[in-house]
């Protein structure tokens, strides 16, 4: 299992994901229930430690992360009405967008740099 690190001091993430459905359910009402009860997260930055805190064993691969938060979004929303969103959907809005803009970041890095590296390996053929 290889770790992720960004510049968003997120790391010691697990690039794979063992674990079953069950669990990550239980995840995801983990993260849903943190996020309502603890409403003065500002920030990607704080929250993700956070959510890492969560985990039985401390060991979370970025998709289980954006699934939590992408889960947790959806909850909030279809609990507020249309016309009265309130702040904490707003911002879990914005967190889970955050989140997945730097996942794609890392992928499109990662895709180029394999990429790269095969037409290096080409050119010497």
């Amino acid at each position: 299992m290889s770790d992720v690190t960004n510049n968003y001091g997120v790391g010691n993430y697990s690039a794979v994901d063992n674990s079953d459905s069950s669990s990550n359910s239980d995840f995801n009402n983990k993260v849903l229930s943190y996020i309502k009860n603890h409403k003065s997260i500002n920030s990607l930055n704080q929250l993700l430690p956070e959510i890492k805190g969560l985990s039985h064993n401390g060991q979370l691969s970025m998709q289980t992360i954006t699934n939590a938060l992408l889960y947790a979004d959806e909850t909030l929303r279809n609990e507020c009405n249309d016309s009265t969103i309130d702040s904490t959907a707003r911002l879990v809005d914005k967190l889970t967008l955050q989140l997945l803009s730097v996942n794609m970041l890392v992928n499109n890095m990662t895709n180029k740099f394999i990429s790269f590296q095969n037409e290096d390996d080409t050119d010497f053929l």
